[in-house]
């Protein structure tokens, strides 16, 4: 299996973990992209056309229907949501007044995101280290230039989450990019050291909901629980 070519294995799975009676946010990172030469990934890289058959494809096994779509600003997000919108709803059973479920960009989806307060601060050491030692770093609370401490911006994640809570038995698709996913995953698992193997798939993602004062989560497959913050 090639890594980034396809659905990450442990993605489809999740979907029999959804819960019944919730309505769910799936936070996942853009579709296929062409390839990029360095760590500073240039927003103007489109995805590939497999990135765009990926997303629908995706989107077709979703196993309850998109009910709002929430995307980074960045075009790759944008038609990676398109794309699941197009996968996940038959021509037939999309809404009469409108032929699509309109695609809202959010600031928070975009890279930095909550959790880097000045990119010229941070941006260095990001481009000296790499994404996933960075990502190291600040979950371990190492590093601090430019950076909101990973609890706050985590926080600002939830909050986001739960100013957008829909109808049950349906998802709520936030399209955004890996180091944004990463970190919040990674915070969720209380890991402090990242690899390669733990780095976020092109098109894998987060199901999150919550219940009262617990905040619940799926990824690769696991169920997890624990305390909001």
């Amino acid at each position: 299996m090639t890594r980034d070519k396809v659905l990450h294995p442990m993605l489809e799975p999740g979907l029999q973990l959804l819960p019944e009676n919730h309505h769910v946010h799936l936070l996942t990172r853009h579709s296929i992209r062409e390839m990029a030469h360095s760590h500073m990934v240039s927003y103007d890289l489109p995805l590939t056309a497999e990135g765009l058959i990926l997303a629908e494809q995706w989107g077709e096994m979703l196993t309850r229907p998109i009910e709002t779509l929430y995307s980074s600003v960045v075009g790759r997000c944008v038609d990676t949501a398109q794309a699941m919108m197009k996968g996940n709803v038959l021509p037939q059973q999309r809404k009469l007044q409108n032929d699509d479920i309109p695609i809202l960009e959010e600031k928070i989806l975009k890279e930095p995101g909550c959790f880097v307060s000045d990119i010229a601060l941070a941006g260095p050491n990001f481009k000296k280290v790499g994404p996933i030692k960075f990502v190291s770093q600040h979950l371990s609370y190492e590093i601090s230039e430019g950076l909101v401490p990973p609890h706050v911006g985590a926080n600002c994640i939830f909050e986001y989450l739960q100013a957008r809570e829909g109808l049950v038995n349906t998802l709520s698709v936030h399209v955004t990019h890996d180091t944004i996913l990463a970190t919040f995953v990674y915070f969720l698992q209380d890991m402090t050291d990242i690899t390669e193997d733990h780095w976020p798939w092109m098109m894998e993602g987060l199901f999150v909901w919550f219940e009262q004062e617990f905040v619940n989560w799926i990824w690769r497959g696991e169920r997890y629980r624990r305390a909001m913050p």
